[in-house]
């Protein structure tokens, strides 16, 4: 009710109320009618919005949709050599300042003449209304070629002018002057080393980028918010925290198998949820606001899919990929779900679950085994270790991989003979660029900060300074206002821009586009090398799905 009484009085103070039909007084579902129009191209009678361009195109729907070419935030983009200007408030409705107006360099080849807003007046709303009709200027002038005209409604015009009025026009919930509200989250199911090493690592950054002894520079608070119990749970308590205290963007944050429901609460929060640490991403399919590293195990799965169906025949008349994991590990079966949808129909999966360092089940586990049959082990460091000392000399089998993001640290432990046959999936770096990257780009910055990080939490440690660096960079790069949509297109839109922002992570690469939301889409296929049977190198390329 607090929010609806401030849009209430600010579209008073505007003078909006009074160019609106009075049917269309309740402004809270006004403006809702109008970002329908704005983002997804929906009219107000739920038909598709209708644009025609100068060409005579028709564009229907989302594809009519304004926030398709200006984006969410109003804020514009480039699209080849044209440059799409912004249509926020300030843009649009209150005279330029062609002095303190940011006037970014145009791409090579634009033919677009730069800038032309700027010599513009305001606009009223019968200026928006010839625009949006006739395709012409508040001064008069023709719009480029690409934007639409459309014949618009006098309820969808009222919708869209009053969403237009307040577009970026305020910053969004989590800023209060010149202080940005950050969270965190934390789930019961990830590792106590690493919530630790996130958290130590997100406030070491946070206070290093936005110091508070500077004078007239932001300051950013960290909330933690450690959630409890069972993942059913995390919504109310994420919900409790936003509305006690509401943040601008969630930052890293630490999880394993369950990251779902903090996706969800991000999405219906239009909250920008940003590189969290985690085993199982919420969605592999396209989010808005939630973006991550890599879809981790699930990732694996499908490479490893990928990887047995091209592996050559060897004359055994056994079709079957053998599955083992521990029992209850759900990022492992994750994997294992998305490793079955990517093999041929031919291979038959059989799943071997094991309890936790149970000898019997483990020696069960590998017994039985076939010439003809491929070993996929879903296992975590210990289990890893506990079965190799087991076994040390492998079973046979036409060939065999293992999780390269469960088993970690025990790849080097295993025994000699599995060395020489065992593959890994390997989402990240390659080994020996993986250590040059974080002896020079994360070592150095922990030591300096006194943080003493274990090996097998460097990947956790890189992911929240990375994480941490992009957001400073993203923020750093918005004009007005700070808003989330603006967050969330920096962070998509520019990531090779940001210069040294994104070395400390660990992942081959960092590569974002508009409905990207994972840096890294790939992995390879690893295995120890000789002379020594040490070393891990890739086999092949790296393995998009």
């Amino acid at each position: 009710m607090k929010s609806r009484t401030k849009t209430l009085a600010m579209l008073l103070e505007i003078g909006l109320l009074a160019m609106v039909p009075a049917a269309a007084a309740d402004t809270a579902g006004l403006l809702e009618a109008g970002r329908r129009l704005y983002e997804e191209g929906v009219t107000t009678s739920t038909q598709p919005l209708v644009g025609f361009t100068t060409g005579g195109a028709e564009l229907a729907g989302a594809r009519a949709a304004c926030a398709r070419c200006h984006r969410r935030s109003g804020s514009g983009a480039f699209e080849g050599g044209n440059r799409i200007p912004a249509i926020t408030a300030p843009a649009l409705f209150a005279p330029p300042d062609p002095a303190t107006t940011h006037q970014p360099r145009l791409p090579p080849g634009s033919t677009v003449q730069p800038f032309r807003e700027l010599e513009r007046p305001p606009y009223d709303s019968a200026a928006l209304q010839r625009a949006l009709r006739e395709g012409i200027d508040a001064a008069g002038k023709p719009l480029q070629p690409l934007m639409p005209r459309y014949a618009l409604a006098p309820d969808d015009f009222a919708a869209l002018e009053a969403y237009l009025r307040q577009l970026s026009l305020a910053a969004s919930p989590g800023v209060a002057g010149r202080t940005l509200q950050v969270a965190m989250a934390l789930t019961p199911d990830a590792s106590p080393a690493a919530r630790q090493v996130a958290t130590q690592v997100l406030s070491a950054c946070l206070a290093e980028r936005f110091p508070e002894t500077a004078p007239n520079a932001l300051h950013a608070k960290l909330q933690v918010w450690d959630l409890k119990g069972a993942p059913t749970e995390w919504t109310r308590q994420l919900a409790g925290a936003q509305a006690a205290q509401p943040a601008y963007a969630m930052v890293s944050g630490v999880g394993a198998a369950h990251w779902a429901p903090i996706q969800n609460f991000c999405e219906a929060e239009r909250l920008p949820c940003l590189f969290p640490s985690v085993d199982v991403p919420g969605t592999r399919s396209a989010s808005r606001h939630t973006f991550y590293f890599s879809a981790g195990t699930v990732l694996e799965g499908e490479v490893m899919g990928q990887w047995i169906n091209a592996l050559p025949p060897n004359g055994s008349p056994s079709s079957r990929v053998v599955a083992i994991r521990v029992e209850g590990d759900e990022a492992a079966a994750a994997g294992v779900n998305a490793m079955t949808q990517a093999l041929d129909s031919a291979l038959r999966v059989e799943e071997r679950r094991v309890a936790t360092a149970d000898k019997a089940a483990l020696q069960r586990a590998v017994a039985g085994l076939n010439p003809g049959d491929v070993l996929v082990l879903w296992l975590r460091a210990p289990d890893l270790q506990a079965l190799s000392a087991l076994a040390p000399v492998l079973p046979p089998a036409r060939a065999a991989i293992a999780s390269g993001w469960l088993g970690g640290e025990a790849l080097q432990a295993t025994p000699a003979d599995w060395r020489k046959v065992l593959h890994f999936s390997w989402a990240l770096d390659p080994p020996l660029r993986l250590e040059r990257r974080m002896h020079v780009n994360l070592r150095p910055w922990l030591a300096d900060k006194g943080l003493s990080v274990a090996r097998t939490e460097e990947r956790v440690a890189g992911d929240a300074l990375t994480a941490c660096n992009v957001f400073v960079e993203s923020v750093a790069r918005q004009r007005g206002p700070l808003t989330r949509d603006k967050l969330v297109e920096q962070v998509e839109n520019y990531p090779s821009a940001m210069g040294n922002a994104m070395a400390p992570e660990a992942y081959h690469q960092f590569s974002l586009g508009p409905g990207q939301r994972f840096t890294s889409k790939g992995a390879f296929v690893v295995r120890f090398a000789g002379p020594d049977w040490r070393r891990l190198e890739p086999v092949g390329d790296w393995r998009v799905p």
